[in-house]
């Protein structure tokens, strides 16, 4: 399907804003917006007037603030909150704290669920369905001298339609591209993906970015005319108290952890189950969410469900060596995790399957097969570490300098003179 023929596909589908999501997030581009509602999808006009309320009082104050920039995370994921630190997260938090605002779009399943608020109003958080309904509105506000920056952070059909409204009307678009979407879908993740949107996606962003090596490469055979920057996943350093590295024990009982998603579609529980019962005097702590309900660990494995960033850090206190037992294949060869950054700041070595990004990273042990982890975990427990090699890396490597380089990227793009004069053009002048 040619990019033309995705964009007649997606004028044909339309936003039922007031129905439930379900699992086919594609639901949304079935109707589109309409004031005339049938009997069984009546909006509520009161709480979408009182929401509507919010956007508008929100982009006021952006636009009379002293700010110099407008964030729009067109995130994908959950809202921003403590217990998740995955990327478009970590990037808003990183750009709050050098105050720029952020409007934060992420999804729900379902319209009745609660919208959570957040102890800082330079951030706005709304729900995909919500943003969809007033899209239109949001590209079209008057920010003043604001500079506008719209991240495109999952490449989801609807914004085929969009794309190009949003830099003819002064927003630069920046596609960040930070998992393989393609090898997500063909393992049941990420249902509603459309490669040839993506595609249309690369090609009319101002700016497009990968996490990895291998994905940089993927997504470059997508397009002829940009070249894809790299910009891998980071380290907060505010995830470690005091901002002091300290070396994991290296001696002493061997207790090996792992923090994050925990999805059969991707996490390899048959090789970690294996490797738990060759090594029985290992003892294995899982710390995450998602985890299987059809398991059957050995006693050596202990899961410990989800922990905020607090709780991980004590709990770490004890472990010897971290770990990333991911299925090999092209999902993961694409993939930067940020728990890397993060072990490596609690001082801990790292012992992962094949994962080309991370392959050259400091203290990071790379295995093919559950043998070889076995023998990378074992020197691992006794590597000697200096937490200067440590600090080196993870200092050019913050979120930082992540959150600066987009702000770089939209200062250059809105300086591009044929940019200039096609908004010019787009806005009369």
């Amino acid at each position: 399907m040619k990019n033309n023929d995705v964009i007649k596909k997606e004028q044909h589908r339309k936003l039922i804003p007031a129905k439930p999501l379900n699992n086919s997030p594609n639901e949304l581009i079935k109707k589109n917006i309409s004031r005339k509602q049938n009997k069984n999808n009546i909006i509520q006009t009161k709480n979408v007037d009182k929401f509507k309320e919010k956007i508008d009082k929100y982009l006021k104050q952006i636009a009379n603030g002293n700010f110099k920039y407008i964030i729009f995370m067109f995130s994908g994921t959950t809202y921003v909150q403590e217990l998740r630190g995955n990327r478009p997260i970590k990037l808003t938090k990183t750009l709050l704290e050098m105050n720029v605002p952020v409007f934060f779009s992420y999804w729900r399943w379902h319209k009745n669920e609660e919208i959570p608020s957040y102890p800082d109003n330079r951030l706005f958080q709304s729900p995909i369905d919500k943003t969809l309904e007033y899209m239109d509105e949001i590209i079209k506000f008057n920010f003043k001298d604001k500079k506008k920056i719209f991240v495109v952070s999952f490449p989801y059909p609807y914004l085929v339609r969009i794309v190009n409204q949003l830099n003819m009307n002064g927003w630069v678009t920046i596609y960040d591209v930070r998992d393989d979407w393609e090898e997500f879908h063909k393992v049941k993740q990420a249902k509603w993906f459309d490669i040839n949107a993506e595609k249309y996606i690369v090609n009319n962003c101002d700016i497009v970015c990968a996490i990895s090596r291998p994905l940089q490469k993927k997504i470059q055979n997508y397009t002829k005319n940009k070249i894809i920057q790299l910009s891998p996943n980071a380290f907060d350093s505010k995830f470690i108290k005091d901002s002091k590295i300290k070396i994991a024990p290296r001696d002493g009982k061997a207790v090996i952890g792992y923090f994050g998603h925990l999805t059969d579609s991707w996490f390899d529980w048959e090789s970690l189950i294996k490797i738990a019962k060759l090594k029985t005097d290992w003892t294995f702590e899982i710390i995450g969410h998602h985890m299987p309900n059809n398991l059957n660990l050995p006693s050596n494995i202990k899961y410990m469900g989800p922990k905020i960033h607090n709780e991980i850090r004590e709990i770490t206190k004890k472990w010897r060596v971290a770990i990333i037992p991911f299925k090999i294949g092209k999902l993961s060869n694409a993939v930067d995790p940020i728990k890397v950054y993060e072990y490596l700041g609690l001082g801990l070595p790292v012992v992962s399957f094949r994962m080309p990004q991370i392959h050259d990273y400091p203290y990071v042990f790379i295995a093919n097969n559950v043998n070889e982890f076995i023998l990378q975990i074992q020197k691992a427990l006794t590597v000697s570490m200096d937490v200067k090699v440590i600090e080196k890396f993870l200092a050019n490597n913050r979120w930082e300098n992540r959150a600066k380089q987009f702000l770089i990227w939209g200062n250059k793009t809105l300086d591009n003179p044929d940019l200039i004069k096609l908004i010019s053009r787009n806005n009369g002048i």
